[in-house]
């Protein structure tokens, strides 16, 4: 029986902002350093930590290598993932960031909101800084 209460996400960080506390950004085609905080209620193997970002026409995600997790235990993951290059006609947009960690018996998801910003324009407005 899968629930998602065996495990527990408890902070996501990209570049070091937690994204669990606040929304941060991402700037289109560029890498950015997410880590996961978790805790496992249960002991579980073959357990994988997967990011995800839908865009308009790719997507992008990196996973984690398989390990073992034990009851009452807490970890983390770093895992890095690029931005994708596609953006609508906009300074900026939302993006969804999808965290899964997903073992043997045990699986959990949470989708978190990033506001994705335009490179060209990032580049033009720190010209003017």
């Amino acid at each position: 029986v899968v629930s998602a209460q065996d495990y527990s996400i408890d902070a996501v960080r990209i570049d070091g902002v937690d994204i669990t506390a606040s929304k941060a950004s991402m700037i289109a085609g560029e890498s950015a350093t997410v880590k996961v905080y978790f805790t496992s209620s249960v002991t579980d193997s073959d357990v994988k930590v997967k990011v995800s970002i839908e865009g308009e026409k790719a997507d992008s995600d990196s996973r984690s290598e398989t390990f073992n997790v034990e009851s009452g235990q807490s970890y983390r993951k770093a895992l890095s993932i690029k931005a994708p290059n596609d953006l609508k006609d906009d300074l900026s947009d939302d993006i969804t960031l999808t965290v899964e960690i997903d073992g043997k018996n045990s699986k959990v998801e949470k989708e978190y909101t990033l506001e994705f910003k335009d490179r060209h324009i990032m580049q033009l407005l720190s010209l003017y800084l």
